[in-house]
C-alpha cells in the first residue's frame, strides 16, 4: 500500500463512520493525516477505531508497546488495522478482512 492509498483508506474511513451513529477516531504516527496520537486518547472510548502503522507505533520509543495497547484498547465496537509493512508478531491472530460494502 502507498502513501496515497494509505490517506484515501484513512478518507474512506473517516467517511464511512460519519454515516453510523456514534463516535470514531483515527490512532496513529503524526504524519498520518487527520490521526491523532495513543497517548492522547487514553482513557477515552470510542464505538469505532482505526488503528494506522501500528508496527510504526510500537516501535516509537520505550513506551510503543503501552502506546499500541492503548489505541489497541479505544474500540467499543469496531476496530480497524490498517498497515503497510507486516504487521508486528504481537499482532499475527489478526486476519485481513474486505470491508463490507452498503
Amino acid at each position: 500500500m502507498s502513501g496515497d492509498e494509505l490517506g484515501l483508506a484513512v478518507e474512506e474511513f473517516v467517511r464511512d463512520e460519519a454515516l453510523r451513529e456514534g463516535t470514531s477516531i483515527v490512532i496513529g504516527p503524526p504524519d498520518v493525516p487527520g490521526a491523532v496520537l495513543p497517548a492522547e486518547t487514553k482513557g477515552l472510548e470510542y464505538d469505532a477505531v482505526l488503528v494506522v502503522e501500528p508496527e510504526r507505533i510500537l516501535a516509537d520509543g520505550p513506551r510503543g508497546a503501552a502506546e499500541l495497547y492503548v489505541a489497541l484498547t479505544r474500540a467499543t465496537q469496531r476496530l480497524g488495522v490498517l498497515h503497510r509493512a507486516p504487521l508486528p508478531e504481537i499482532l499475527s491472530g489478526l486476519t485481513d478482512r474486505t470491508p463490507l460494502t452498503r
